[in-house]
């Protein structure tokens, strides 16, 4: 799942951003067709599949409380700096994260067990995920921990939660989140999955593969499958069908 810079990250989450948010007011009704994407299919070079990432997945174990960055996204500080994860890397003994200020040229190439001072506070990089970085320390007294109260959202069907292509999912409330499946591609199959809230990227898994974990709804999922359907065919079309991605719950994100 390696990205290149938070600028070419960014664009396309705000494109998709307006999706999200515009889509629908509450719970998504997955009965209607999906929707189609701004310009042809045909039209879209083919991304090339970046290598199977080396691992390990994660290194270090959360603290019971932290702020948890995720992967593409930005998370705010305790006194309100604004960070993000923007890469990352493994070499299949050790992994690193880039962060970097929102607001800001600083940025750090992090491991786990590092400490690190970000905008005059100190933290400790206590987990580097393919998924997130969990920092501790910063005066957070319990920051970035949700304990028992998780909401109940998304609904499960045995615990799977099935995301179809470009039918945005939108927690109920002002304060909800916003979850898309972008874009999907093949040879390997894999996704593209967008979560937002309030206007800003939460997070952004880019080149999800089957058996990948991601972090959404302060919970922590697997990705089961990826099927990329023929959404390049006429909507509505015999021949049409429209990706999916599988969601397996592990569990609350703050629990391993």
């Amino acid at each position: 799942m390696s990205m290149t810079t938070r600028r070419a990250l960014w664009l396309p989450g705000a494109v998709a951003m307006a999706l999200v948010l515009g889509g629908c007011g509450g719970d998504q009704d997955e009965s209607g067709p999906p929707r189609s994407p701004e310009s042809p299919a045909e039209e879209q070079p083919p991304a090339e599949a970046p290598p199977p990432d080396a691992g390990p997945q994660c290194e270090g174990d959360p603290p019971p409380s932290g702020t948890r960055v995720l992967r593409g996204g930005e998370a705010t500080l305790p006194d309100g700096t604004v960070l993000a994860y923007t890469d990352g890397s493994a070499d299949g003994t050790t992994r690193q994260a880039q962060l970097e200020l929102v607001d800001g040229p600083d940025s750090w190439s992090v491991a786990a067990g590092d400490g690190v001072s970000i905008a005059g506070q100190s933290f400790d990089v206590a987990q580097v995920c393919t998924y997130r970085v969990v920092l501790a320390g910063g005066g957070q007294d319990g920051a970035g921990d949700e304990g028992e109260d998780v909401s109940e959202w998304p609904s499960t069907n045995e615990g799977r939660w099935s995301l179809q292509w470009h039918v945005p999912h939108n927690e109920p409330g002002a304060d909800g989140l916003g979850v898309v499946v972008q874009e999907v591609r093949t040879e390997p199959a894999r996704a593209d999955i967008l979560v937002v809230a309030q206007q800003r990227t939460v997070a952004f898994y880019k080149d999800v593969r089957e058996g990948d974990t991601v972090e959404i709804a302060d919970k922590l999922w697997e990705v089961a499958s990826v099927h990329a359907g023929s959404s390049d065919a006429a909507e509505g079309s015999p021949g049409f069908a429209a990706g999916t991605v599988h969601l397996q719950l592990l569990g609350p994100a703050t629990g391993e």
